[in-house]
C-alpha cells in the first residue's frame, strides 16, 4: 500500500471529525445528537466514522449549497 494514498476504509475520530469539518469536538458531538453528521459506527464506547462516507456526505453537501 502506498502511504501517500490513504486507505478507503480509515476510520475517523471525534477528533479527526472536528479537524476535518474545523469545528469543535464539543460540536461534533452536538451535531451528532441532532442527526445533522453521518450515522457514525459504534465500537463499544467508541464512536467512528468512515472516511469515505465522510467525504461523499461533505460532496453531498456542497452540491447542495451549489444548487441553491
Amino acid at each position: 500500500m502506498n502511504p501517500a494514498t490513504p486507505p478507503t476504509d480509515e476510520m475517523l475520530t471525534v477528533r479527526d471529525m472536528a479537524s476535518l469539518l474545523r469545528i469543535t469536538t464539543r460540536a461534533v458531538h452536538a451535531q451528532r445528537s441532532r442527526g445533522k453528521l453521518p450515522n457514525p459506527i459504534r465500537i463499544g464506547r467508541l464512536v467512528r466514522w468512515r472516511r469515505a462516507e465522510v467525504e461523499r456526505w461533505l460532496l453531498e453537501k456542497q452540491a447542495d449549497a451549489d444548487a441553491q
